[in-house]
């Protein structure tokens, strides 16, 4: 199951990239994906059918410095069909 995340842009000159959080349960986010900075969205893979899914995505500068977490957003990827926003 594939699904989009997307993200309004940072407008930071020093950004280097985006971190995408993602886990099964609220504020506990398990895995990451990397995305270059200039993209605000990701195709997310691997997403099982009958869960639900938070997310939350931080911007990084070219020091390592981590902003602090977007507000978290959650999708239902149902059994059957397409993903449900919530």
């Amino acid at each position: 199951m594939v699904t989009v995340i997307s993200w309004n842009a940072n407008s930071e000159a020093d950004l280097d990239h985006y971190l995408v959080y993602r886990g099964t349960s609220s504020g506990v986010y398990t895995s990451s994906d990397l995305v270059a900075a200039g993209t605000t969205s990701l195709n997310v893979l691997g997403l099982v059918e009958g869960n639900r899914y938070w997310f939350v995505v931080t911007a990084v500068d070219t020091s390592s410095n981590e902003s602090t977490q977007s507000s978290e957003v959650t999708k239902m990827i149902p059994k059957f069909g397409p993903a449900i926003f919530v």
